[in-house]
């Protein structure tokens, strides 16, 4: 173990190994080598409430919580419920759905975006959000609504 990192925790230790060499950002800080990372945790710990403990940024991001929380064996099923009539609307008619509505909720709900991405007029966008609404049977300006279609969108990329 480096001398400069005997006081830091495991996890700390084990990432600055790996890091060797690499510059190290630590909350409002940075280190330029590993003997550093000590004296830039310190200066991050003053703007940190002294009630708090470290955590990882992973685990406490939604996709940290999606791919501990959600098994494949259940999100199979729901991916297929929410997103099922929609592919097969998309098999029978040639039709963009998923796509259209994939590229929409990447873009934030912005249909000049989602336009612009998928290289067609905005009202094809619109049209196509109506037939995915009422296909899915799941309205775009519902919260809930949106949050399933974005989980089974998104599901693949878990």
């Amino acid at each position: 173990m480096l001398p400069a990192a005997a006081g830091l925790g495991a996890r700390i230790r084990a990432r600055a190994a790996e890091l060797a060499g690499v510059p190290v950002g630590c909350g409002a800080s940075r280190a330029s080598d590993v003997a550093g990372i000590p004296a830039a945790i310190a200066r991050a710990a003053g703007v940190v409430p002294a009630d708090s403990s470290y955590v990882d940024a992973d685990e406490t991001s939604s996709w940290g919580l999606l791919r501990e929380a959600l098994r494949p064996a259940a999100l199979a099923p729901f991916t297929a419920a929410v997103l099922g009539p929609l592919r097969e609307h998309d098999r029978r008619t040639g039709g963009e759905l998923v796509p259209t509505l994939r590229c929409y909720l990447d873009a934030d709900g912005n249909l000049e975006t989602t336009a612009r991405e998928l290289g067609v007029h905005r009202n094809t966008v619109r049209t196509r959000l109506r037939t995915a609404e009422r296909v899915s049977q799941r309205r775009l300006d519902r919260p809930r609504d949106r949050l399933e279609l974005w989980l089974a969108l998104s599901a693949e990329d878990l």
